[in-house]
C-alpha cells in the first residue's frame, strides 16, 4: 500500500528516508510558526509593500506576470481584503501549529502562501519558495497524529506506532536533501571571497559581518558534506544514528547562530530548521522519554457529567507529553468525588499519592511534564496561588458557554490521520516533478526544465535552488532615495531625519524589516527595472496624497523621486553611484545613467 509502508518490510529504507510522528510533530509546530510570523509580519506593511495602494497594485503584475501566474489574491487588492488575506494565512497558520484539523489546515496555508507569492514577485526569497515545498509535501503527511487537537479530540485512535514510512517521506527528506547540496554547490565564487575577506579580519569588515559569515559559509559547508552522512549515517546502526542527530545538533546551532546575526535575511533559516525537525531519528525521543521527569505517573480526575472537562484534560494530557497519565472520573472513587465535590475542583493524584486542586494541579501536571523544565518551579511560588485559583474558577463558571462553544470549534470527530492511498498516489506524481526538475536543474538541462515548468510554476517549485546567500549584507550596496520638493529642497525619502549621504547607508534603510531590505535589493536588478515605477509611485502618494494629479502642485509638495545604487568597495576606493530611476510625480518614470563620486 502506498498509504504506508512497511517499516519492518523496508528497514533500510525507513533508515534513511523514514521519519517518526513526534518529529512530524515538531516540524509540523515549527512550519506552523515560522507561517504565524511572516503572516503577522504582514500587517505592518499592509498600504506600502501589499495592496493595490502599495509597490506593486495588481495591474502593473498582471501586465509584467508569466502566463501561469495564478492568485487569489487578485480578486481584490483593497486594504480591507489585503488585511483579511493576512488574517486568514495567520489563522491557517496557527490550525497547523496546534494540529487543529491538521490537512485543512495545511491545505489553506499552501493555497493563500503560493497565492502571496504570485502576487508581489519581488518579496519572495529563497526561503518562501523552501515553505512552499514544505507545505507540498505536508499535505500527505500524518503531520496531526501526534501532539495536537486532532490527536487529543479524535474518536479515532492515531497510529500507534510511532515510525513513518510513505512515498512522501521520502519525498519531504529526500527534496530537503537535494535542497541543502544544490546550495552549497550553488554557492558563487563571489560569495565565497566575500566571506573569506570577511573571515580574515580586516580593518574594514566590522565584528558583525564577521561572525555572520563564518557562520552562514560553516552552515553551508557543513550541509554540503554532511547531507549525505545525514541520509546514510542510520544504515551504519546505533552509531549510525548517534552521528545523525550530532548532525542535527551542529546544523541547527550554525543556522541559529547565523540567523541571529546580521546575514541573510528572511525565513530562510527557519525554514530549513522546520525542514531539519523531520529527520530527527527515533532514538532522541526514546531518551527523552527514559529521562526520570518523563517517567512520572499521575492521573487527573474530571467532572464525568462536562464534556469541556474532559477535552481540557485531554488536551493537556497530549500537550504537555504526559506519557504516564491516565484520565479517571471523579466520580468513579469516594476520595476524589468528595474533594471535587467540596471545592469545587478538579483532581490531580501525583505518583506520591499526593492530592492537588484547582492551580497547584496544573503545577503538579507541569512537575510531571517531560516539557518546559523549571517552569513548574517559577508557578509553584506563592505569588502565582492566588490569580492561579482566580483564573480557574473563572473558567469553571463559564465551563457550560465554554462547553458549548469548543462544541463548535473542537468537536470531536474520527480523523484520518495517514493520508488515503489516492493521496499518495499525487504525492508519487510531485515526487517524479520535482526530482526530475532538481535533476534537470543541476546539470542545465534547459529543454527539461521548460517541459516541467509549467506543472511546478503555480506552486513556484520551479526555484533554482542555491542562491540565498546572495543577500548577506557587505555595507558596499545600498539605495539612496531622494526627493526634490517644489521649491528645490532635495530631502532623503528614506529617511526624513537624516541627511543624504552616498558614502553609506541610512540607519532607517540598515534596520527596516527583511521584506524592505529584499524588495530593495531586488529592485537593484536590471530584470526588475519595470517595477521601480511602483516604487516611486508609492513615494510621490505618500509625499504628496493620493490625488496628487488632481490639483496644483504647492511648494512643499514632491515633485521628482529619485532612486539611486551605489556600490562601494571594501578596500575604501571610489563609490559608484548608478541612477537607476527618475520619476516626476505628475508624470512618468524614465530610467538615467551613471555617476562616480
Amino acid at each position: 500500500m502506498l498509504d504506508r509502508l512497511d517499516p519492518d518490510c523496508w528497514p533500510r529504507l525507513h533508515a534513511v528516508l523514514g521519519t517518526d510522528l513526534r518529529s512530524l510533530a515538531l516540524f509540523r509546530v515549527l512550519l506552523g510558526c515560522t507561517l504565524l510570523g511572516l503572516a503577522l509580519a504582514q500587517l505592518g506593511d499592509i498600504g506600502t509593500l501589499y495592496g493595490d495602494v502599495g509597490v506593486a497594485p495588481r495591474h502593473a503584475i498582471l501586465e509584467t506576470g508569466a502566463a501561469w501566474t495564478v492568485s487569489l489574491h487578485f480578486i481584490n487588492g483593497s486594504l480591507l481584503a489585503t488585511l483579511l488575506f493576512a488574517l486568514a494565512q495567520a489563522l491557517a497558520a496557527l490550525c497547523l501549529t496546534f494540529g487543529r484539523g491538521t490537512r485543512v489546515a495545511t491545505a489553506f496555508s499552501l493555497v493563500l502562501w503560493v497565492s502571496w507569492m504570485s502576487r508581489y514577485p519581488l518579496l519572495p526569497g529563497q526561503g518562501d519558495a523552501i515553505l512552499a515545498l514544505l507545505l507540498l509535501w505536508s499535505l500527505w503527511l500524518p503531520l496531526g497524529a501526534r501532539y495536537s487537537v486532532d490527536a487529543a479530540l479524535s474518536t479515532r485512535a492515531p497510529p500507534e506506532d510511532p515510525r513513518h514510512l510513505s512515498v512522501a517521506s521520502v519525498g519531504l527528506l529526500l527534496n530537503v536533501a537535494l535542497i541543502f547540496i544544490a546550495t552549497a554547490l550553488r554557492m558563487s565564487p563571489e560569495w565565497r571571497s566575500t566571506a573569506t575577506a570577511l573571515a580574515a579580519w580586516h580593518p574594514s569588515a566590522a565584528m558583525p559581518d564577521t561572525l555572520a559569515a563564518l557562520a552562514t559559509l560553516s552552515t553551508w559547508n557543513l550541509l554540503l558534506f554532511g547531507t549525505p552522512l545525514l541520509l546514510l549515517s542510520p544504515l551504519a546502526g546505533r552509531w549510525g544514528r548517534h552521528s545523525r542527530t550530532l548532525l542535527l545538533g551542529l546544523a541547527t546551532f550554525l543556522l541559529l547562530a547565523a540567523a541571529a546575526l546580521p546575514g541573510p535575511a528572511g525565513p530562510v533559516y527557519c525554514a530549513c530548521l522546520a525542514a531539519l525537525a523531520a529527520f530527527i531519528p527515533a532514538d532522541v525521543w526514546a531518551a527523552l522519554a527514559q529521562r526520570p521527569r518523563a517517567r512520572r505517573a499521575v492521573t487527573l480526575y474530571y467532572d464525568e457529567h462536562c464534556a469541556f472537562c474532559l477535552k481540557s484534560v485531554q488536551l493537556l494530557q497530549v500537550f504537555l507529553a504526559l506519557q504516564h497519565a491516565t484520565l479517571v472520573p471523579a466520580q468513579s472513587r469516594a476520595r476524589t468525588a468528595t474533594l471535587m465535590e467540596k471545592h469545587q475542583s478538579w483532581v490531580v493524584i501525583d505518583d506520591n499519592d499526593q492530592a492537588h486542586l484547582k492551580w497547584a494541579a496544573m503545577v503538579a501536571l507541569l512537575r510531571a511534564s517531560p516539557l518546559f523544565p523549571g517552569l513548574d518551579r517559577l508557578l509553584a511560588l506563592p505569588l502565582w496561588n492566588r490569580p492561579g485559583d482566580a483564573l480557574y474558577d473563572a473558567v469553571a463558571r463559564h465551563r457550560g458557554r465554554l462547553g458549548t462553544l469548543t462544541a463548535i470549534l473542537w468537536p470531536r470527530q474520527p480523523v484520518q490521520f495517514v493520508p488515503a492511498t489516492t493521496a499518495q498516489r499525487f504525492a508519487t506524481l510531485f515526487l517524479l516533478l520535482t526530482l526530475g526538475w532538481q535533476s534537470a536543474s543541476l546539470v542545465g538541462a534547459t529543454g527539461a526544465q521548460s517541459l516541467l515548468r509549467p506543472l511546478l510554476a503555480p506552486l513556484h517549485l520551479d526555484s533554482r535552488w542555491g542562491t540565498p546567500l546572495e543577500q548577506l549584507p557587505t555595507h558596499n550596496d545600498w539605495l539612496v532615495v531622494t526627493g526634490e520638493t517644489a521649491d528645490g529642497h532635495v530631502q532623503n525619502l528614506l529617511a526624513a531625519d537624516e541627511v543624504i549621504d552616498y558614502r553609506r547607508p541610512s540607519a532607517t534603510q540598515a534596520g527596516a524589516s527583511f521584506r524592505w531590505r529584499h524588495y530593495w535589493q531586488q529592485l537593484t536588478l536590471p530584470a526588475n527595472a519595470r517595477h521601480r515605477e511602483g516604487y516611486a509611485a508609492l513615494l510621490c502618494r505618500q509625499a504628496n496624497g493620493p490625488h496628487l494629479n488632481d490639483r496644483l502642485p504647492g511648494a512643499n509638495a514632491l515633485l521628482r523621486v529619485q532612486i539611486d545604487h551605489v556600490v562601494a568597495p571594501r578596500d575604501g576606493g571610489g563609490a559608484e553611484r548608478t541612477t537607476l530611476w527618475q520619476r516626476s510625480c505628475f508624470g512618468n518614470g524614465v530610467p538615467t545613467g551613471h555617476h562616480r563620486d
